[in-house]
């Protein structure tokens, strides 16, 4: 390790070139990094349920919905009910939408003058207050609608919005947008009005995706200049590791863009992660080489000596780091598989940027200095008073602080055996999440957008087609 390391600081332009047209390819690619949030991620690799999953949504169909959420008193006002039905034409008119079942289109099956008629139940608008109400009661009692498309009350009614089958074709910004777009004219004749569904959620989290990244990105980085800056004070030794992340990072979005790995709720960590596990063989190294300088070396001098003690330390190092997070892979939960590929992927990319850019920097900006003092070379003779007292007082209490782990460490064997699985999206919002109050108002007045499905399999040709069978079956 320490020959390849001098190799790269006797060439320190070529270095520098080759990680400028990577990192310019690299950028090339993140156009197609996508933030992408999946049920089917959390799903495990080859599991018989879900290769019987897939066999029964391929027989029965898979239909993803979203709800038009009406509150109001007077829900079948001719007003509203007008105003509703031009959306509801505006929505059936979306590329990404199959078809809208509501009171507009669900039959209302009964006899009129000895004939059947199935007209829908909003074929006619209501004359007056108590022919909708009385519409209402007598929808209520069918059991497709009670729940799913009207509350007990009669005060929230629902219009479900059946998404085509290829719906993944869409984004899930671009369907919850145009949605917006359409039901915005609705809030001026309903009290209350929003769509609602599986879509919202991922839109939603990916969002959070994005602005968490934009808000712990630069306070993972200002955490890292700030310690640098109070150990080493050396304009060189701050600026590397910054240096170094930075393109690791672009490197990793432009690997994820290239290979098609999303951003999700775990991958989103990757970035973090590198700049906070990646920087340690920096700070090996640059101490290392301001020990040598610090020891009267020249600097050519002091990055031999880097090279040579800390190379095969920074090696090791990176290998156990690595082979660490490569294990993640070893699940088959498709979104840790992810990470771990990812993970140990971005890990070697940092250490291949590391190792070749800190002696190529370090050779032509070595001696650049920010006051030349370093903190960790200013006194080398003499041990810190404050580090000697701590290490007094972890000897002289060594049995009580032996006992408090011991303590907590059974506490939190204890609190292992409490933790518990959730894998439900909504709960992923937070508090304050509009969706998330959307998704429980939703679930107070109506059945909800969660469901369960039930497969009979009589292994006989032809069972449910015979009456004896079906009144079992219910």
């Amino acid at each position: 390790m320490h020959k390849l390391l001098l190799t790269f600081c006797r060439h320190p332009w070529l270095v520098l070139g080759v990680i400028f047209i990577v990192s310019m390819l690299a950028s090339l690619q993140l156009d197609n990094v996508k933030v992408q949030i999946s049920a089917d991620d959390l799903l495990v690799q080859d599991d018989p349920e879900r290769l019987f999953f897939r066999q029964v949504t391929d027989q029965f169909g898979d239909e993803s919905v979203i709800l038009l959420y009406l509150s109001d008193e007077q829900l079948l006002a001719k007003d509203k009910l007008a105003q509703l039905n031009e959306s509801i034409t505006q929505i059936e008119a979306l590329n990404f939408v199959d078809r809208v079942e509501s009171l507009f289109s669900v039959p209302y099956l009964k006899t009129i003058d000895g004939y059947l008629n199935k007209d829908p139940y909003l074929h006619s608008i209501p004359d007056t207050p108590d022919d909708a109400a009385g519409l209402l009661s007598s929808a209520s009692l069918n059991p497709f609608i009670k729940k799913t498309l009207l509350s007990d009350d009669h005060k929230v009614m629902a219009v479900a919005i059946v998404l085509v089958a290829d719906v993944s074709a869409f984004s899930d910004a671009e369907i919850t947008h145009a949605l917006a777009q359409i039901t915005e004219q609705l809030e001026t004749h309903y009290h209350e009005v929003f769509t609602v569904g599986f879509q919202h959620v991922r839109n939603e989290v990916a969002n959070e995706i994005r602005k968490e990244q934009g808000k712990l990105l630069p306070f993972a980085i200002g955490a890292l200049l700030v310690a640098l800056f109070l150990l080493l004070r050396q304009l060189v030794d701050i600026l590397i590791p910054i240096m170094t992340a930075a393109i690791s990072i672009l490197w990793t979005l432009g690997l994820m863009g290239l290979i098609g790995i999303p951003l999700n709720v775990v991958t989103s960590m990757v970035p973090i992660l590198l700049i906070i596990v990646g920087s340690t063989e920096d700070i090996h190294l640059l101490a290392e080489f301001r020990r040598g300088q610090h020891n009267g070396m020249d600097k050519f001098n002091a990055i031999r000596q880097m090279a040579k003690k800390m190379g095969s330390v920074v090696a090791l190092t990176f290998v156990t780091t690595f082979l660490g997070f490569l294990s993640i892979s070893i699940s088959k939960i498709e979104v840790l598989w992810q990470f771990g590929i990812l993970s140990s992927a971005a890990l070697f990319l940092n250490f291949l940027v590391t190792v070749s850019l800190i002696p190529a920097v370090l050779r032509l900006a070595g001696e650049w200095q920010l006051d030349g003092k370093s903190r960790l070379f200013q006194s080398p003779d003499v041990e810190p008073a404050s580090a000697r007292s701590f290490f007094i007082i972890l000897k002289k209490y060594r049995w009580y602080i032996s006992a408090a782990v011991f303590i907590v460490s059974i506490g939190a064997i204890n609190g292992m055996f409490s933790i518990k699985v959730n894998h439900n999206p909504i709960d992923s919002l937070s508090q304050s999440s509009e969706v998330r109050k959307q998704f429980e108002k939703v679930n107070a007045n109506l059945a909800g957008l969660e469901s369960m499905s039930i497969v009979i399999d009589s292994g006989i040709q032809d069972t449910f087609l015979k009456i004896r069978y079906l009144e079992q079956a219910n």
